[in-house]
C-alpha cells in the first residue's frame, strides 16, 4: 500500500511541478513576494516551500510564458496545459534547489531568439518550480549574516522574474531577507520535563498514564503533520496523496502506537516494545529531524510558529521519554525473570518472605502479574507431578485478580503425558477453581500462608473438587512437604 501510494505521488506531482518532491526545511532567509505587475486576471503567484519556489496559476484564456536567467521562454502555462521548453538552461538547472542538474548540449548555447522546443508536462494551469532568482543560492550565509547572524539583514531590496504575455512583459518582484530566529534555550526545561513524565508513563506497572502519553504523542505528531503539508504546493488532491507517501512513516507509527494502546489495555509485555517503537520513532521525526524549528525564524507549518516549536518540543521529550523508559522496564522485567528462573524453586518464597500483608501488597504493586504468575505456577507443576492421575482430562483454574489493566488473570494446570502444563484461559473441563488476589496468591505459592488460612480469612475462594485441591495444597510451598512452619493471618 505504501509504495502504491508514493508512486501516485511521483505520477501526480512530479509531472506538475517539473521538480523533486522535497520538503522544506525551517530557515532563516525570508523571501516576500512584493508585486506582479500589471496585473492580468486569472493570473495568480504564490511563493511556496518557504522561498523555495514559485508557484503560477494561470486560468486566463491565453498562454502566459515564464523567461529563464536569458531571457529564453522557459515555461508556458495556458488552457492547453502547462509545457517546459527543452532549449532553455532554466529547464534544467530548475529541477533541484542547487541547480546543479547538468545542462544538455541541445540547451546550452540557447539565446533569447532560439525556437523553443516545447514538451508537455501537465494538463493543468499551475506549475511549481525552483528559481534560483528568489532565494540565496550560496552553500554558506553572506559575508553580512556570517558577521552579525543575530541581526537583520536585506540581502536582495528586489529580485524579479519576467514573464510574457500577449506579448507583453509581465514582472514578478520580492525581496530576500535574513531574519534571525529565536533562542532555543527555553525549550530545554520544556523537553526535559516532558521527557520525565514520558519516563514515568513507561516505566510505571499501571498503563493508564502510557495509555495518555501514546495518545498524547499520536496527536502531537499528526497535528505537526498535517498543518506542515498544508503549506506544501499543489493542489488540494494531490497533497492528500503526497501526504501518505511522503508520510509512510509516520502513518505506520500511528498504526503501531494504535496497537500499543491495545496492548497495553490488556496488560500485555509485549505493549512495551510498542512503546520504545512509538516513543522513539515520534522523537526522530517530529522532533530531532524538525530540531532547528526551536531556533529558525521561517517554518512551514500553516499553524502558529510557538505552537510548531511547542509541538517539536514535546515530541522530543515525550517520545525519548517514553522509549527510555520503556527500555527500562524491560531491562527490570529480564532481571525480574533472572531472578525468578525456575532453577531457583524458592524464588517466590524469598520475595514474600518476613513481609507482612501490606509489605506483600507494596511488593506485588510493582511486578507484572502477567509475567509473574505464569511463572508461578510452573514451579507449582513441576512439584505436583503425582497429582497428574487424579486431574485427568479436567483443569485446575486459578483467577487470580491484580490492580491492572487485565482485572482477573486466568491461568490453568492440565494434565498431558509429560506432565503437568501450565496454560492460560480454561483450556480444559474446570474440575476446581482458586480465585484470590494476586498478593495472597503469591503469599500461598511462596508457603508464607496456607490455605486453609487464606480460605478462612476469605481471600481465596475454592469451588469444584475439594479431593484435588487437597492433593494438590502439599505442593504450593517452595519445598513440596509442607512440614515447614507457615505464618498466620
Amino acid at each position: 500500500m505504501n509504495v502504491a501510494a508514493i508512486a501516485v505521488v511521483v505520477a501526480l506531482a512530479a509531472p506538475a511541478t517539473a521538480h523533486t518532491v522535497s520538503g522544506p526545511r525551517p530557515t532563516n532567509y525570508r523571501t516576500t513576494l512584493q508585486s506582479v505587475a500589471p496585473r492580468v486576471s486569472g493570473v495568480h503567484v504564490r511563493i511556496v516551500d518557504l522561498g523555495n519556489k514559485l508557484e503560477v496559476t494561470n486560468r486566463s484564456p491565453k498562454d502566459l510564458f515564464v523567461l529563464g536567467y536569458d531571457g529564453e521562454p522557459y515555461l508556458r502555462i495556458g488552457p492547453r496545459g502547462v509545457y517546459e521548453n527543452l532549449r532553455s538552461p532554466a529547464t534544467y538547472l530548475n529541477r533541484t534547489r542547487a541547480g546543479t542538474t547538468p545542462v544538455p548540449d541541445v540547451a546550452r548555447h540557447t539565446r533569447a531568439s532560439t525556437a523553443p522546443r516545447w514538451h508537455r508536462v501537465s494538463s493543468g494551469t499551475t506549475v511549481t518550480w525552483h528559481d534560483h532568482r528568489i532565494h540565496w543560492m550560496g552553500t554558506s550565509p553572506p559575508a553580512v549574516v556570517q558577521r552579525e547572524p543575530g541581526a537583520f539583514h536585506r540581502l536582495k531590496a528586489r529580485w524579479t522574474v519576467p514573464l510574457r504575455y500577449e506579448g507583453r512583459p509581465m514582472l514578478i518582484s520580492g525581496r530576500l531577507d535574513w531574519v534571525p530566529g529565536p533562542s532555543g534555550r527555553p525549550w530545554l526545561p520544556v523537553i526535559t520535563g516532558l521527557g520525565a513524565v514520558g519516563f514515568a508513563a513507561a516505566y510505571r506497572k499501571r498503563t493508564g498514564l502510557a495509555i495518555a502519553v501514546v495518545v498524547a504523542m499520536v496527536g502531537i505528531d499528526l497535528a505537526h503533520t498535517i498543518t506542515a503539508e498544508a503549506m506544501r504546493s499543489g493542489t488540494e488532491l494531490g497533497k492528500t496523496v503526497q501526504f501518505f507517501g511522503d508520510n509512510f512513516v509516520s502513518v505506520v507509527v500511528w498504526v503501531a502506537a494504535g496497537l500499543t494502546i491495545r496492548g497495553l489495555r490488556r496488560g500485555a509485555v509485549v505493549a512495551r516494545y510498542g512503546l520504545v517503537l512509538v516513543g522513539g520513532m515520534v522523537a526522530l521525526v517530529t522532533g530531532l529531524s524538525d530540531l532547528s524549528t526551536l531556533w529558525k525564524s521561517q517554518l512551514a507549518t500553516a499553524g502558529p510558529f510557538p505552537l510548531a516549536r511547542a509541538e517539536v518540543a514535546a515530541g522530543l521529550g515525550l517520545g525519548l521519554g517514553v522509549a527510555t523508559g520503556a527500555l527500562a522496564a524491560l531491562r527490570t522485567s529480564a532481571s525480574a525473570r533472572r531472578t525468578r528462573d525456575t532453577r531457583d524453586p524458592r524464588w517466590v518464597e524469598r520475595l514474600v518472605a518476613d513481609l507482612d500483608d501490606e509489605a506483600v501488597s507494596v511488593v506485588c504493586s510493582r511486578m507484572s502479574a502477567e509475567e509473574v504468575i505464569p511463572i508461578a505456577l510452573a514451579g507449582l507443576a513441576s512439584r505436583a507431578v503425582a497429582v497428574q492421575a487424579e486431574l485427568g482430562s479436567g483443569a485446575l483454574v486459578f483467577v487470580v485478580l491484580a490492580e491492572d489493566q487485565i482485572g482477573a488473570h486466568i491461568w490453568s494446570l492440565t494434565a498431558e503425558p509429560r506432565g503437568l502444563r501450565v496454560r492460560r484461559g480454561t483450556p480444559a473441563p474446570i474440575r476446581a477453581e482458586l480465585r484470590t488476589t494476586f498478593p495472597s496468591f503469591m503469599q500461598l505459592l511462596g508457603g508464607t500462608r496456607t490455605l486453609s488460612v487464606l480460605a478462612a480469612a476469605g481471600r481465596v475462594e475454592v469451588t469444584g473438587d475439594a479431593a484435588l485441591v487437597d492433593a494438590v495444597e502439599p505442593y504450593f510451598p517452595a519445598d513440596a512437604a509442607g512440614a515447614r512452619p507457615v505464618a498466620t493471618v
